[in-house]
């Protein structure tokens, strides 16, 4: 008799449980990317593994020491995290000349303590990781393991000369959307001066970028 009692209260209790599971509910998010590497460009999509049509989602091309912001569409991830979200990341890594290879690999999307963009990051030893976070690197909320941005990172470890000059090599992506956009002969000479002058933020970075 007592058990014929409890066992609705039982059950209305586990459907309760189940609501208060689900109650979080989803959140839309970018997927952007960080270039811990100085030297090779990266080229890569995203697949959710968590749609059954498994659609590809995002990606983009990756110059070196990129440091977020690019942003491409979208993911739905849960408000609050939990094990299984995972999605598989395909890339190319390539060096100034050639196309080193191509890859592909399932993660899982790392815990979370707050919801934001899935970023893609490529780190100087080859390995690619999964970073959510609500601010980019360099900011006080950015959630990934390195806190500097990849440049501040690059100055740190190898030298400002050194890392700047990367930036402005002549197969770069940045110098081969400036020669669409402008006229061959002004971006060849904005590239000699930075890569002579890597130190002037003011010229390398504001006038070059225009």
């Amino acid at each position: 008799m007592l058990l014929g009692c409890f066992a609705p209260d039982s059950g209305a209790a586990k459907a309760k449980s189940g609501a208060a599971s689900s109650k979080g509910g989803t959140v839309s998010v970018a997927i952007d990317w960080v270039n811990y590497n100085h030297v090779n460009t990266f080229d890569f999509s995203v697949v959710n593994l968590m749609d059954p049509q498994q659609p590809e989602i995002g990606g983009g091309g990756v110059n070196v020491l990129d440091s977020g912001g690019s942003k491409s569409c979208c993911i739905k991830i849960p408000k609050v995290w939990h094990p299984g979200l995972k999605v598989q990341v395909n890339w190319n890594e390539a060096d100034r000349k050639v196309i080193l290879g191509e890859w592909k690999k399932e993660l899982e999307i790392p815990p979370y303590k707050e919801p934001g963009d899935l970023y893609v990051v490529f780190n100087t030893d080859h390995t690619v990781e999964l970073v959510v976070s609500p601010a980019e690197p360099g900011s006080p909320k950015w959630a990934g393991k390195i806190k500097e941005t990849p440049m501040a990172k690059c100055y740190t470890e190898i030298g400002r000369k050194e890392c700047r000059r990367w930036i402005y090599d002549p197969a770069s992506a940045r110098h081969q959307n400036c020669l669409k956009i402008s006229d061959v002969e002004s971006c060849q000479d904005i590239l000699k001066f930075c890569r002579e002058h890597p130190e002037d933020d003011h010229n390398c970075v504001q006038k070059y970028d225009d």
